[in-house]
């Protein structure tokens, strides 16, 4: 497949054309032991007072439509939707898509989907969507998929997936390649799909293609990558690990192969990109940075050993307690403006969740940052401010000294709000005391 150039500037300064529409695809599921809810704020109204149309359509996964509704905040200001099925299971896509008359800036919502399962509750935020109509014709669409950062666990009663969604337009049968490295070296197989449906969605299951999987990988994490094509939907996927017996699943997104791809760098010797790993309390974490990199010699360091690597090798680092920001940086070359992600794990979860954040360079976190909270739990919120170098700046802005401001809301009341005030440049951790 040809390789495509991924703009990060234009994702930094939200260059997407007049945006009078947004959406969301998940992966939905449903049935005894297992529930999907689709969560969200009217941040619409909150950050800029738009009015919003919400349509949700359900979908099976051939692609075809079971419901669809309009979903309405009414006075609360958080929905969290779950929408009824006369089947005992189904499993299947939900799409939410917002409309508006006014520039939304953004075409994907922010929007998280939690799976909830007998043994846990894991959670993703919007990853894959279907394009718009103008952004088809104006060229901005990213439908060659060369998925990465899927971390593989596969081994006695675990195994992993991959899971993608076909935007609106069909597509002819195609040879789709999955690649796996671990322990023991690499594999790849190659996939002969069908012709895929408007709005179909595939699970790809790694070890059902390569046997002998859980002995490439020794008991160890592996990594795998995707090449595939869809018609005019996004190309990220849903990657994670769930049990054979269907008690517990843990998710993420996948990321761009940047060995595959292309991407914009920056030209500042200080660039790197770093990761801020908080306590969580989790006593076994390990950082890994995945192999499919933009091609070069790295190096990162927690501050105390250094490690170089190249493209093509995984790199892990154990990390005991909280650990400052592990800056990488690439060698004697510019910086990429993303490259892969790289994950935190805990040995306390029987189907181990990776964390998709992914380094930016010095750039600081964007806003709104949206979560889930429960009164069961004390909700903590660990935010990371670095200085931005020249160059970055050129490619997302300068921003003035700001306060931080924490929004509590739900399903059934107002909202309710703080404000903190904080120092700019600095660690600033923010407690809620209390769910509202």
């Amino acid at each position: 497949m040809q390789p495509i150039f991924i703009n990060q500037k234009d994702n930094f300064t939200a260059n997407f054309g007049d945006a009078l529409r947004s959406s969301a695809i998940f992966y939905y599921r449903t049935g005894p032991g297992f529930r999907t809810t689709i969560a969200f704020m009217n941040y619409w109204k909150s950050k800029r007072n738009l009015e919003v149309a919400i349509v949700a359509s359900l979908r099976t996964m051939a692609g075809k439509l079971v419901r669809r509704e309009r979903l309405r905040f009414g006075d609360a200001t958080v929905l969290n939707y779950s929408p009824s099925v006369d089947a005992a299971t189904f499993e299947g896509s939900l799409e939410v898509e917002s409309f508006c008359t006014e520039n939304l800036v953004i075409p994907y919502s922010a929007i998280m989907a939690i799976y909830e399962t007998t043994s846990g509750v894991t959670m993703v935020h919007s990853y894959a969507r279907a394009y718009s109509r103008h952004e088809v014709e104006d060229g901005r669409c990213i439908c060659v998929g060369e998925g990465s950062c899927w971390t593989l666990r596969d081994r006695p009663g675990v195994r992993s997936f991959g899971i993608f969604h076909n935007g609106p337009k069909q597509m002819p049968p195609q040879r789709i390649v999955l690649r796996v490295s671990g322990q023991s070296g690499r594999q790849q197989a190659e996939l002969d799909l069908p012709a895929l449906a408007p709005y179909q969605t595939v699970k790809v299951i790694p070890s059902e293609h390569l046997p002998h999987l859980a002995s490439l990988l020794s008991g160890a994490p592996g990594q795998a990558n995707l090449s595939f094509q869809l018609g005019e939907g996004f190309t990220r996927m849903l990657v994670g690990n769930e049990a054979v017996d269907g008690s517990d699943m843990q998710v993420t997104h996948s990321n761009f192969n940047y060995a595959s791809h292309r991407t914009d760098v920056i030209e500042d010797p200080r660039a790197c990109g770093y990761m801020y790993i908080p306590d969580a309390g989790i006593s076994d974490k390990t950082v890994i940075i995945y192999p499919d990199t933009d091609s070069g010699r790295y190096e990162v360091t927690d501050g105390s050993t250094t490690t170089a690597f190249v493209t093509g090798e995984v790199v892990t680092l154990p990390c005991k307690g909280r650990c400052p920001a592990l800056p990488a940086n690439r060698r004697q070359a510019a910086e990429p403006h993303r490259d892969g992600d790289r994950g935190q794990r805990s040995g306390s979860c029987r189907a181990v969740r990776v964390l998709a954040r992914g380094p930016h360079a010095r750039s600081t976190p964007q806003a709104p940052l949206v979560g889930r909270v429960r009164r069961t739990t004390r909700p903590e919120l660990d935010l990371d401010r670095a200085r931005r170098p020249r160059d970055l700046r050129r490619h997302a802005g300068q921003r003035r000294d700001q306060g931080l401001a924490a929004l509590l809301a739900n399903d059934r009341r107002p909202r309710t709000g703080a404000r903190c005030a904080g120092r700019r440049h600095a660690w600033r951790r923010h407690t809620v005391a209390r769910a509202v």
